[in-house]
């Protein structure tokens, strides 16, 4: 069954209508969906009612029934009756025909009712036939489901397993090969640790043979050079001085690695030249000279270090010196400078406190500028409304004129036709009787009607509800067989898919034996090839043991010259470390020195702010107070203008209900009057009437006067308080420029006349607050230099 809606048409729904009736055949909406075999049942019925109303005729609709004429006239009267009888019997015939309408519409649905609930039933049945095969189907499903499940959940295992297996398998090849590499790496290790070791065996008895050498020519130098210290003592007390220095200085010597060098090479060349001893005493007496030549040196530099340390030592002493005496300034700058944050924190908290509270009083002044232009708007209204109010009391001055000018005409023609209108008027109450009558019928009949067809419309919206949920039923049976279906021809792949993975598992199981035992074999080598590295790495222990103790001995020999070079180069640590420290003391000063300098400049920027502040809080308070008095004098003026609103409301009102009674009284002095025959009494009406109306003109005249006044001073004071607003912009713009300029004032007043009394903040806060005070009282309040308190003096 089709479940879109859209391939159903009124012209299909038309046509089928149409061949039904030409075939005899009754036509409903069960039918034509049965015919149509799609589509929406709902959709039919809307289309169906379209072609009924399509081919009833156009209904004439009755004449609308004549109002009673005013005049009371003979001819009127009949006229009347006449008019009456026919609209009375066209209501019947209407309300007859409606009725027979209503009926077949009644009987039709009733009738298509019962159809659909036949066809409902059916369908129910078949929906009941469809859902027990569903539910059968949905087992078999789910049965099918949880074997496929399982054999998932089995082909995934296996999957795991084979992966798990297959790392394994090539972790244990790369585990092997790795093995093999290092053996090979280690073999070759061991072969190079042999060579290195004869290498180093070698060197070491060569070595041993040079050592041996170069003590046997240190000794024969030695020997020499006692020799030659005697011969050198006999000179005179300088070369004793000098040789004593040069002692003391033997770490500032041995900073030299080139004569450490020599002294080898020198040795190697003794060793070498053993027999030619009076070249080496020349050679020995050479190198004292040259050795007393560069101790000579030293102790010059020696001594020009010593002069730069006593110089560096007297420089660091007097910046010592300067640093205490500025220490107890610095530290006096300090607390200035922090008793100026803290009174900056004050002004600031104050002046803070001044902004918000301006700006308040300027939210103030707008609320009440709001309700100043609200008041406006009501007060423009109320004097449209009085106009409005006017030009209806004339039209009603003017409309009562001409009532009264009828009735008096009307009054002769009554007073001459009394028994007729008697007459006319027990006929009329019969008419109006019987209409009555014949109305409350026809609601009864439509109550009915209406009755009848809401539950029509009732049972077509029920049956339309159950045709849409079979359709529903049907559709989802539709796509349980199609989703039934798919799970066959899935369960049937997954079963050839089992089966081609059951192979596969199989080979894999076969794949996974064989390496199994690849594994074992690869075990038994890599165990083998363990024990063969764990022997090379033995004997290579033993290699670097030995290779170690030669390498200790080699370095005991250069352990002794780095022995000389470390003392030389602590020497020259000690040098460029003093060198530093008196750099790194100068810089203190210079630090401290510009930390000084900053300090103040900050104190000065801080007087600087502390005077822009104060004078920018006295031109706050003094503006904030102006504008208080003036937002709370606004308000009060707003409030009074609300209040005459609220006044001309009510006086609005009272005089119009004062109308509404004068124009009662007129309307029953008129009736009276028209009654009456009295001529004197009709002018006396008129006369109190115009009376009345000059009265209530002259009233609103005087309501409209005061309506533009109170509109002409709302206007004004929302002007000034716009006024007052672009004042309050003025002021801070110019106490702006005003802070700058007394900023750069007083920073050209300490810079030239440091000791001016105006220069002290203490000066400068007096002279605030006695301005402050001053200008404050001359404003009616009083203010407090020592808390920042500001009141309202009671007068």
């Amino acid at each position: 069954m089709s479940t879109d809606a859209d391939t159903i048409t009124d012209e299909q729904v038309a046509a089928i209508a149409d061949r039904m009736v030409e075939e005899g055949r009754r036509v409903s909406p069960v039918t034509i969906w049965s015919e149509v075999r799609g589509g929406s049942l709902v959709a039919i019925v809307a289309a169906l009612q379209r072609w009924r109303e399509a081919r009833q005729p156009v209904t004439q609709k009755p004449p609308a029934e004549a109002g009673l004429p005013e005049g009371l006239v003979e001819t009127m009267m009949s006229a009347a009756g006449r008019i009456w009888t026919a609209s009375h019997e066209a209501a019947e015939k209407v309300f007859s025909q409606r009725v027979a309408e209503m009926n077949e519409h009644v009987a039709a649905a009733q009738v298509e009712r019962d159809e659909a609930l036949t066809e409902f039933q059916k369908v129910l049945e078949e929906v009941e036939a469809a859902r027990k095969v569903r539910e059968e189907l949905a087992a078999t499903v789910s049965s099918r489901n949880e074997e496929i499940t399982r054999i998932t959940q089995e082909r995934d295992e296996a999957r795991q397993e084979i992966a798990k297996l297959g790392d394994a398998c090539q972790a244990k090849t790369e585990e092997a090969t790795r093995w093999s590499q290092e053996a090979g790496a280690a073999s070759s290790r061991a072969e190079a640790a042999e060579t290195r070791i004869e290498a180093l065996v070698q060197r070491a008895s060569e070595e041993a043979v040079v050592l041996e050498a170069t003590k046997t020519s240190l000794e024969e130098a030695h020997k020499a050079h006692e020799s030659l210290t005697e011969v050198v003592s006999s000179k005179s007390e300088e070369i004793t001085r000098i040789t004593q220095e040069r002692d003391e200085a033997r770490q500032e010597i041995a900073k030299l690695g080139d004569a450490c060098q020599a002294k080898t090479e020198e040795a190697i060349r003794w060793s070498q030249e053993a027999g030619a001893a009076s070249s080496r005493v020349v050679a020995a007496e050479t190198r004292i000279e040259e050795l007393v030549q560069r101790a000579s040196e030293e102790a010059a530099k020696l001594e020009a270090t010593r002069s730069a340390l006593e110089e560096a030592h007297q420089a660091h002493e007097q910046l010592t010196a300067v640093v205490s005496s500025r220490g107890d300034e610095i530290a006096q700058v300090n607390q200035q400078l922090d008793a100026a944050r803290q009174e900056i924190a004050t002004l600031s908290d104050a002046c803070q406190a001044k902004t918000e509270e301006a700006t308040r009083w300027s939210q103030e002044a707008g609320a009440a500028s709001s309700r100043v232009v609200d008041a406006e708007t009501r007060i423009e209204a109320l004097v449209q409304r009085a106009s409005e109010e006017a030009a209806k009391l004339d039209a009603t001055t003017a409309s009562l004129e001409a009532a009264l000018k009828e009735r008096e005409a009307l009054a002769a023609v009554v007073s001459s036709r009394s028994d007729e209108i008697a007459q006319v008027t027990g006929q009329l109450d019969h008419a109006q009787q019987e209409i009555a009558k014949l109305n409350d019928a026809c609601e009864a009949k439509s109550q009915e009607a209406s009755a009848a067809s809401s539950r029509a419309e009732a049972a077509e919206t029920r049956i339309a509800a159950l045709v849409q949920r079979a359709s529903e039923e049907a559709a989802a049976l539709n796509a349980t067989r199609t989703s039934l279906e798919e799970a066959h021809k899935a369960h049937e792949a997954l079963t050839t898919v089992v089966s081609t993975k059951s192979d596969e598992i199989s080979k894999m199981t076969q794949q996974l034996d064989e390496a199994r035992q690849e594994i074992a074999t690869l075990s038994d080598a890599c165990q083998a090839k363990s024990q063969e590295v764990t022997r090379w790495s033995q004997e290579a222990s033993a290699a670097s043991v030995r290779a170690e103790a030669a390498k200790a001995e080699v370095d005991e020999g250069v352990a002794r010259l780095a022995a000389m070079e470390a003392q030389r180069d602590q020497a020259r640590t000690a040098f460029v470390a003093e060198r530093k420290a008196g750099a790194a003391r100068k810089e203190e000063a210079l630090a401290q020195l510009a930390e000084l300098q900053r300090v103040t400049r900050e104190l000065g920027e801080a007087r600087e702010r502390e005077s822009a502040m104060t004078a920018a809080k006295t031109a706050a308070s003094a503006e904030l107070a102006r504008v208080s008095q003036e937002a709370s004098a606004a308000k009060d003026r707003a409030d009074a203008a609300e209040k005459h609103v609220v006044q001309l409301e009510q006086r609005l009102a009272a005089h119009e209900a004062a109308d509404s009674i004068e124009s009662q009284r007129a309307r029953q002095l008129a009736m009276h009057a028209g009654e009456s025959t009295g001529t004197e009494d009709v002018d006396a009406l008129q006369r109190q009437m115009s009376a009345q109306a000059q009265a209530h003109e002259k009233a609103f005249n005087e309501l409209r006067a005061n309506a533009e006044q109170w509109v002409a001073h709302a206007k004004e004071l929302k002007q000034r308080l716009s006024q007052a607003g672009e004042k309050i912009l003025f002021i801070d713009a110019r106490s702006t420029g005003e802070v700058a300029l007394l900023r750069r004032l007083s920073s050209e007043l300490e810079r030239v006349k440091p000791d001016h009394e105006l220069v002290s903040r203490d000066t400068q806060q007096k002279l605030i607050g006695a301005t402050m005070v001053q200008q404050l009282a001359q404003k009616g309040y009083r203010y407090n230099p020592a808390t920042a308190v500001m009141s309202k003096v009671d007068s």
